[in-house]
């Protein structure tokens, strides 16, 4: 099982304007935010089970949630 995070930034609008949902684990990810952004949502065996665990944690933004497109892949949709 894989650690994910969401990142408490917003991406900017050029970079699909959303909140992004990294896997955390032992480097997969050279795009992880600053430790400072980071929120933690849990350990999965994937990106889908995650972001469905970070948009329940995060209803009001639940739409703006998606993967990153180095490590989520699977779940990158912008």
């Amino acid at each position: 099982m894989n650690k994910y995070i969401r990142n408490r930034n917003k991406q900017p609008l050029f970079n699909g304007g959303n909140y992004e949902i990294h896997n955390a684990d032992n480097g997969a990810c050279s795009h992880l935010p600053d430790i400072s952004s980071c929120l933690d949502i849990g350990h999965f065996e994937n990106c889908n089970d995650a972001i469905k665990q970070a948009r329940i944690l995060w209803p009001d933004i639940a739409g703006d949630i998606d993967g990153c497109y180095y490590c989520c892949e699977a779940c990158h949709t912008e």
